[in-house]
């Protein structure tokens, strides 16, 4: 007797409905994509008992005949392809023809339809797979289909399905994306006699957001327009005060299909870099409009996943469409505000191919500048300043009191000394108080802190032109403050005042503050003309020295020492690919990594600094930290080493809290950070400066 038998249609269906219906949010995403290939302008939805009771989907859409509808219900029956050709150019969102008959085999199932200008509609019915009832009824033009007693006949299935609660969340998160990804289509979203939101249709996507998400949250978004070739990258972002503890309120679309991409994820937070705390997550509505035949959505029955044909050109290019968003909306923090305001919008980008413009692109972090910026020209030189040069500018009050040699003023002599000593080499792995900041068990600490070392030189500049701070970057530093730290703002607390300012608004405004003094030798108080503004003396001074270590460093390699016995691993093939990949960037960083023969590796230098013993996982550490990343990732890792070193002498040789500070050096520090490219956030992200509005203060007073 043969043991392989073909299953017959009703179990087969039952088995397909398990990867297309997974839970009721399952059903409602694939009726309500339906609903919107139909051409829908106003979709209902409607759930009981968190979908399990009823799900019912009402649409304005095309609708259809008797013939169309009866063949809908059919496996594989669809309008939307016809040949395996069409897939290469899928534009709808649903086209594999599962889902309706996944549905009704699972459910007691109800379809009533009627094409626009027909006299009457179709009925049908169908219970667990079987089509009970076949009839003419009279509706309106669209479609509704009414999903009852969801896996009925699958206890199996119906066991593992979550609380009402928590299946409604489910299903609002799905018509979520779907409202976003479509805002000129009117989405009524009901459970039961409630209603959870309605977006009004219009085509804006801040109303939408605004509908789905909250009207606060738009308040901290700014526009993203980016051209590429063949499409564009547009959208919103959030500002840096906006951050959230998740991933939440992440959304991607590709050709207005919601989808998870991890690689525009990627790209996304590696914009964020050193511009929010880590453990917190930006908010953004991403949309990436390109040539159908460069996506491939054919990769999950749920149609969540894409691939792209260009990934490594596609993550560039939302790296740096972010970083130009961002670059121009840079806000001051208003505290006790629920939402943020973005600015007006910046300047629009326009890259001839792939990746960073030329002259109007966004320049690579850390990146120098081209050339001299407008109305450059000759300026007193500084003799007393290692370093100085004819770009120099001329000194400013408070500036004879930088000490020569070194470039730290007499006020942050204590906070110096400390750095200096913290970071003292003394043929130990690490220093003591490096390892109790940062972990001695890591072997990149010890290399970073004796490149921070080396970046506190005399020979680092301590002055810079404002053409060069203006070059410098936000870049990436590791090492941030874990969520709820000190100094980390609670979620919502700290937002952006109306209206916004760009960068060079910000620089502006702190250039015009009338400093008061110290609180708690911590925070210094100033008169601004919105309000009060407070600055955390530590943050800020570490933004001014990350940024002129991060200079002293730009352009040039990690000195390398050789091992005197070579150390030997075994990679597994995966590692094998990246070291391929990334192994010219890595030899840059002082880290010099060949292939052995097999799967074996030797490790032929190190970076300077760094224990012979500790080698083989510092190797092992970097490819565990790049695969992370991903491929495409725009930090390389000679730029990561440099921004972490720099992030970490800065923190060593800020001024800290409990430092008194005399008015000359307040007065000296406000100018520095004036001079920042983003004054706003330390190098860990966390803010600089924060705004308490006038109306703020009148509010607290109960004087409006």
């Amino acid at each position: 007797m043969p043991r392989i038998h073909v299953l017959d249609e009703r179990t087969a269906n039952q088995i397909a409905a398990g990867e297309v219906v997974e839970r009721p949010a399952s059903v409602v995403k694939e009726l309500v994509e339906n609903s919107l290939d139909a051409g829908s302008r106003r979709i209902v939805v409607e759930v009981e008992g968190g979908g399990r009771s009823l799900i019912r989907v009402t649409d304005d859409g095309c609708g259809m005949d008797p013939t169309d509808a009866r063949l809908a219900l059919e496996r594989h029956a669809t309008s939307k392809i016809r040949t395996s050709q069409d897939l290469l150019r899928v534009t709808t969102l649903g086209f594999r023809g599962e889902a309706l008959p996944s549905i009704a085999s699972v459910s007691r199932f109800e379809l009533r339809t009627r094409e626009h200008g027909a006299l009457s509609g179709t009925r049908i019915y169908v219970e667990g797979g079987r089509i009970a009832a076949v009839e003419e009824v009279g509706c309106a033009p669209g479609t509704r289909v009414e999903v009852r007693d969801l896996f009925f006949n699958t206890p199996a299935r119906l066991k593992y399905l979550k609380s009402n609660a928590t299946e409604l969340s489910r299903i609002g998160e799905v018509l979520t994306r779907l409202a976003l990804a479509r805002p000129d289509v009117s989405i009524r979203f009901r459970s039961g006699p409630s209603e959870v939101f309605v977006t009004p249709g219009s085509g804006d996507l801040l109303a939408a957001a605004a509908a789905v998400l909250s009207r606060d949250l738009v308040r901290a978004l700014v526009p993203v327009d980016y051209p590429i070739p063949g499409g564009r990258i547009w959208g919103y972002v959030g500002l840096p005060g906006a951050a959230r503890a998740g991933r939440n309120f992440q959304h991607f679309f590709v050709n207005r299909r919601p989808v998870q991409a991890l690689a525009v994820r990627y790209a996304l937070e590696e914009a964020y870099t050193n511009l929010i705390p880590q453990g917190r997550y930006p908010v953004a509505l991403i949309f990436i409009d390109l040539d159908p035949a460069e996506v491939d959505v054919n990769v999950h029955p749920a149609k969540l996943e894409v691939r792209f044909q260009r990934e490594r050109e596609v993550r560039g290019a939302v790296y740096h469409a972010v970083r130009a968003a961002l670059g121009a909306a840079t806000v001051v923090p208003v505290a006790g505000a629920p939402g943020a305001t973005p600015a007006a919008g910046g300047p629009a980008v326009a890259p001839a191919a792939w990746g960073p413009a030329g002259a109007g692109g966004s320049a690579e972090p850390g990146a120098a500048p081209a050339g001299p910026g407008p109305g450059a020209g000759p300026n007193p030189v500084r003799s007393d300043v290692p370093g100085a040069g004819p770009g120099t500018p001329p000194p400013r009050p408070g500036r004879d009191w930088v000490r020569a040699g070194t470039g730290i003023p007499p006020w942050a002599r204590p906070a110096q000394a400390r750095g200096q000593t913290a970071l003292a080499l003394g043929g130990a792995y690490v220093s003591r108080d490096i390892s109790r900041d940062q972990g001695a068990d890591d072997p990149a600490t010890a290399f970073l802190a004796r490149e921070a070392a080396a970046a506190l030189s005399p020979e680092t500049p301590a002055v810079l032109s404002p053409a060069a701070a203006a070059a410098l970057s936000p870049a990436a530093a590791s090492g941030p403050a874990a969520p709820g730290a000190p100094g980390q703002p609670p979620e919502g607390a700290v937002t952006s005042p109306p209206g916004g300012a760009s960068a060079a608004d910000l620089r502006e405004r702190i250039r015009n503050l009338r400093p008061l003094g110290q609180v708690h030798q911590t925070y210094i108080v100033c008169d601004g003309p919105e309000g009060l503004y407070v600055i955390d003396q530590h943050a800020a001074h570490e933004r001014i020295y990350f940024e002129r270590n991060l200079r002293a460093m730009a352009g040039t390699e990690t000195p390398a020492q050789p091992l005197l016995f070579p150390v030997t691993l075994e990679l597994s093939p995966a590692q094998l690919a990246l070291l391929e990949e990334v192994g010219e960037e890595l030899r840059r960083a002082g880290l010099d990594v060949r292939p052995f023969g097999g799967r074996t590796v030797v490790v032929r230098s190190v970076p300077m600094g760094v224990a012979e013993a500790h080698a083989a996982r510092l190797v092992l550490d970097t490819l565990d930290r790049l695969a992370e990343a991903g491929p495409g990732t725009q930090v390389t890792p000679l730029e990561l080493r440099r921004r972490a070193a720099a992030a970490l002498a800065a923190c060593k040789a800020a001024i800290k809290a409990k430092d008194p500070l005399q008015p000359e050096a307040i007065r000296h520090l406000l100018a520095e950070l004036a001079e920042c490219e983003h004054p706003g956030q330390c190098p860990h992200g966390r803010p600089t400066i924060l705004l308490f509005s006038i109306l703020e203060l009148e509010k607290r007073f109960g004087r409006t």
